[in-house]
């Protein structure tokens, strides 16, 4: 089994390559600290399975799978994040991850995760089947949720809190310029032109957690 672990914390890539080796039947593990690293080295290899963050610095977890299910599908992605499967979990499976494991799961069913993704098979967790099965309910009565990036939600999430762009640029360390960016796509998918109405749909919509 060959394994691609993407995260820009080395200390949490240390420890992953630590356990997967103890597990035995890995032939190979790659490390990338961002997603731009990551897509280099598809173009040279191909992974049984992925191990991608979403929130790095470069690239959002959510493009990186974007990409990488369209130019190198034959390599499996599972979603290793530290956010709750209630903000990306429905959007990234919908995108075309296999599993979606927050970093607080036991070491176990990350394991588990593994050995299912390599196999192309996927790993629900039961909350996020919970949200994919109402994620469906809504789709059905017409209600679909709007599709954010990692970043976008990021940015309104503190906005909802109160932070100015310059605050908000600091926090995530991004410039003025490209907050404002994610502003305006913000309002663009949601279909509004007013700051309180983005603060209230963050504030009402299950983002605040």
């Amino acid at each position: 089994m060959k394994v691609l672990l993407v995260d820009d914390h080395e200390l949490i890539r240390d420890s992953l390559k630590r356990n997967i080796e103890l597990q035995g039947g890995i032939n190979h593990i790659s490390e990338a600290s961002n997603g731009k690293d990551a897509l280099l080295l598809l173009k040279k290899e191909t992974f049984d399975v992925i191990v991608l963050d979403l929130t790095m610095p470069d690239m959002d977890g959510l493009d990186v799978l974007r990409i990488i299910r369209k130019k190198y599908p034959a390599n499996h992605v599972m979603i290793y994040t530290m956010h709750s499967p209630k903000l990306y979990g429905v959007q990234a499976i919908e995108e075309g991850a296999l599993s979606y494991m927050t970093k607080n799961l036991s070491l176990r069913e990350l394991l588990l995760a593994i050995t299912a993704v390599a196999k192309g098979e996927k790993f629900i967790t039961p909350e996020l089947a919970a949200l994919l099965a109402d994620a469906m309910r809504k789709q059905a009565e017409g209600k679909d949720k709007p599709k954010f990036s990692s970043r976008e939600i990021e940015v309104g999430k503190r906005m909802a809190k109160g932070m100015s762009p310059e605050e908000i640029g600091i926090d995530l360390d991004i410039g003025v310029k490209s907050v404002y960016t994610y502003y305006a796509r913000i309002k663009n998918e949601l279909g509004v032109t007013k700051k309180s109405e983005v603060i209230a749909h963050f504030l009402n919509n299950n983002y605040m957690v």
